[in-house]
C-alpha cells in the first residue's frame, strides 16, 4: 500500500514552549519531551486549479517531541513570538482521560481518549518574539503554506453525513488509518499507523459520503483544524452521574480527495481516457 504522511506548518509560537527534562548518569540534560502550541492559518476551500480561496481559518495545532536530539537542537531555541517553520508527521495517541466528577468528586479515567498532533523531523526558526498583531499580519500573506497536510489512509469506519435542517449545511466525518512514511523511534517497534479523523463539508460532503465505505483508501491534500469548546459526555463510574465538559478536537480538512482504492466513483470522476473507452465499446 501507497504510503504518505506528510504535515508542513508555517506559525507563530501561541504561549511558552513546554519542555521537561531529566539528568542522565553523567549529570546531562536528557531531554524527555517538548510541546509547543503553534497559530496557523488557512483558508476555507479550494478551486479547480488548487488556489485557496474564502474565508480566513485560525487554527492551532500541537507539536509534540521526544527526540532528544531534536528538543536540545531546535525546540529549546523556541520562543514565545516566534515565526516557525515545522515539517513532520500527523500521529495520533491513545492515552487516558482523566476527569472529577462534580457531583461525588471521583476521580475517574477513561482509557479511550485520542491526542492528535504533529511529530516533527525538523523546527526552523524565521524570525524572533513578534506580538500578536505582528504575527496576524504576517500570517495573512501566508494562507497558501501556513497549513499543509498530505496523507493517504483507509478508512476504519462507515463515513458519517449530517445536514442541518436550518441552513442546509452538509457535513461528512469519518477515521482513516494511515501508514508512517518514517518511523518515530520514540514510539514502541509496533506503532506504524496513525487514526486521524477527517472531516468534509459542501457538496464533496455528499460525494464522500456515496464514495466511501469501511477500507476505502484515498488520497487527502487539506489542512489541520483545531476546534475548542467541544463537548464530551462521561458517566461518573463511582456514583452513575452524568456531565459533560469542555474539550479539543483536531481533525484533518480536505481541499482535494483522490479515491485511490475499494471506492464507488461518481460519473463525474471518471477519466477522460476511461469515458472515451467506453465510447469505443458502444
Amino acid at each position: 500500500m501507497a504510503k504518505e504522511n506528510t504535515v508542513q506548518l508555517y506559525g507563530w509560537v501561541n504561549s511558552l514552549p513546554k519542555i521537561k527534562a531529566t539528568v542522565d548518569a553523567d549529570g546531562d540534560d536528557l531531554f524527555v519531551s517538548g510541546k509547543i502550541h503553534l497559530t496557523t492559518v488557512r483558508r476555507s476551500y479550494a478551486t479547480d486549479d488548487f488556489r485557496l480561496r474564502g474565508t480566513l481559518r485560525w487554527d492551532s495545532p500541537i507539536i509534540f517531541s521526544r527526540n532528544h536530539h531534536l528538543i536540545k537542537h531546535q525546540m529549546q531555541k523556541i520562543e514565545y513570538g516566534d515565526m516557525v517553520l515545522v515539517r513532520g508527521t500527523l500521529c495520533s495517541k491513545e492515552v487516558p482521560k482523566r476527569y472529577v466528577c462534580p457531583y461525588c468528586g471521583h476521580k475517574n479515567v477513561k482509557d479511550n481518549g485520542v491526542v492528535i498532533y504533529v511529530d516533527p523531523i525538523s523546527l526552523t526558526v524565521f524570525e524572533k518574539g513578534l506580538d500578536e498583531d505582528a504575527a496576524t499580519k504576517r500570517l495573512m500573506k501566508c494562507d497558501e503554506f501556513s497549513n499543509d497536510v498530505k496523507i493517504i489512509g483507509t478508512l476504519c469506519r462507515d463515513p458519517q453525513y449530517y445536514e442541518e435542517p436550518e441552513n442546509k449545511k452538509k457535513e461528512c466525518q469519518f477515521q482513516i488509518a494511515s501508514n508512517r512514511l518514517r518511523r518515530i523511534i520514540e514510539d514502541e517497534p509496533d506503532k506504524r499507523t496513525d487514526y486521524p479523523w477527517v472531516k468534509v463539508f459542501g457538496d464533496q460532503a455528499v460525494e464522500s459520503y456515496h464514495a466511501l465505505h469501511t477500507n476505502s483508501t484515498i488520497y487527502i491534500g487539506g489542512a489541520i483544524q483545531t476546534r475548542d469548546g467541544i463537548l464530551q459526555h462521561f458517566l461518573c463510574e463511582e456514583c452513575g452521574s452524568q456531565f459533560d465538559r469542555e474539550g479539543i478536537a483536531t481533525e484533518i480538512i480536505p481541499y482535494h480527495i483522490e479515491y485511490l482504492d475499494d471506492c464507488i466513483l461518481p460519473e463525474s470522476t471518471l477519466s477522460t481516457n476511461e469515458k472515451k473507452d467506453e465510447d469505443c465499446e458502444e
